[in-house]
Protein backbone atom coordinates (compact mmCIF):
# COMPACT_ATOMS: atom_id res chain seq x y z
CA UNK A 1 0.00 0.00 0.00
CA UNK A 2 1.06 3.26 -1.12
CA UNK A 3 0.54 6.74 0.63
CA UNK A 4 0.96 10.28 0.63
CA UNK A 5 1.87 12.18 3.51
CA UNK A 6 1.11 16.40 3.45
CA UNK A 7 1.83 18.85 5.91
CA UNK A 8 -0.73 21.81 5.77
CA UNK A 9 0.59 24.65 8.01
CA UNK A 10 0.02 28.26 8.75
CA UNK A 11 3.56 29.41 9.25
CA UNK A 12 3.53 32.02 7.04
CA UNK A 13 1.50 34.35 9.07
CA UNK A 14 1.41 35.87 12.77
CA UNK A 15 -0.62 34.50 15.73
CA UNK A 16 -2.34 38.04 15.23
CA UNK A 17 -3.32 37.40 11.73
CA UNK A 18 -4.25 33.26 12.63
CA UNK A 19 -6.72 34.79 15.44
CA UNK A 20 -8.38 37.36 12.82
CA UNK A 21 -8.76 34.42 10.76
CA UNK A 22 -10.24 31.73 13.45
CA UNK A 23 -12.64 34.52 14.23
CA UNK A 24 -13.38 35.67 10.64
CA UNK A 25 -14.27 31.92 9.74
CA UNK A 26 -15.47 30.03 12.86
CA UNK A 27 -19.09 28.83 12.98
CA UNK A 28 -20.03 26.18 15.60
CA UNK A 29 -19.06 23.30 14.18
CA UNK A 30 -15.34 24.35 14.53
CA UNK A 31 -13.65 23.40 17.75
CA UNK A 32 -12.02 26.81 18.06
CA UNK A 33 -15.69 28.59 18.14
CA UNK A 34 -16.18 28.70 21.87
CA UNK A 35 -12.62 29.53 22.39
CA UNK A 36 -12.19 32.86 25.07
CA UNK A 37 -9.83 35.55 23.40
CA UNK A 38 -7.13 34.52 25.64
CA UNK A 39 -7.60 30.52 24.63
CA UNK A 40 -7.37 31.54 21.06
CA UNK A 41 -4.30 33.43 21.49
CA UNK A 42 -2.80 30.99 23.03
CA UNK A 43 -3.75 28.37 20.90
CA UNK A 44 -2.88 30.69 18.00
CA UNK A 45 0.77 31.22 19.33
CA UNK A 46 1.05 27.13 19.79
CA UNK A 47 0.01 26.56 16.18
CA UNK A 48 2.19 28.99 14.63
CA UNK A 49 4.99 27.58 16.79
CA UNK A 50 4.79 24.19 15.89
CA UNK A 51 3.66 24.70 11.69
CA UNK A 52 7.32 27.34 11.58
CA UNK A 53 9.21 24.23 13.68
CA UNK A 54 7.51 21.48 11.09
CA UNK A 55 8.30 23.95 7.85
CA UNK A 56 11.62 23.75 8.82
CA UNK A 57 11.64 20.12 8.88
CA UNK A 58 10.21 19.58 6.34
CA UNK A 59 12.45 22.07 4.29
CA UNK A 60 14.89 19.73 5.32
CA UNK A 61 13.66 16.71 4.94
CA UNK A 62 12.28 17.37 1.32
CA UNK A 63 8.61 16.94 2.33
CA UNK A 64 5.69 17.92 1.00
CA UNK A 65 3.98 20.75 2.82
CA UNK A 66 1.65 23.65 1.92
CA UNK A 67 0.59 26.83 3.61
CA UNK A 68 -3.52 27.09 4.26
CA UNK A 69 -3.20 30.59 5.78
CA UNK A 70 -4.47 31.95 2.78
CA UNK A 71 -6.41 31.16 -0.24
CA UNK A 72 -7.43 27.57 1.08
CA UNK A 73 -9.70 27.00 -2.07
CA UNK A 74 -6.77 27.22 -4.42
CA UNK A 75 -4.52 25.55 -2.49
CA UNK A 76 -7.11 22.41 -1.24
CA UNK A 77 -7.42 22.21 -5.58
CA UNK A 78 -3.44 21.87 -6.03
CA UNK A 79 -3.44 19.10 -3.69
CA UNK A 80 -5.99 17.12 -5.34
CA UNK A 81 -4.27 17.73 -8.37
CA UNK A 82 -1.05 16.71 -7.58
CA UNK A 83 -2.47 13.68 -5.43
CA UNK A 84 -4.39 12.84 -8.66
CA UNK A 85 -1.14 13.56 -11.04
CA UNK A 86 0.82 11.24 -8.34
CA UNK A 87 -1.74 8.37 -8.63
CA UNK A 88 -1.82 8.13 -12.12
CA UNK A 89 2.16 7.87 -12.68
Amino acid sequence: MNCDIIYLLTSDVTPEERFAIHREYDTEKHYSFCFTNEEMDSHCKLVIRRSRFLKKQCMKYGLPYYETAWSRTMIFEKIIQTLEEKRTE
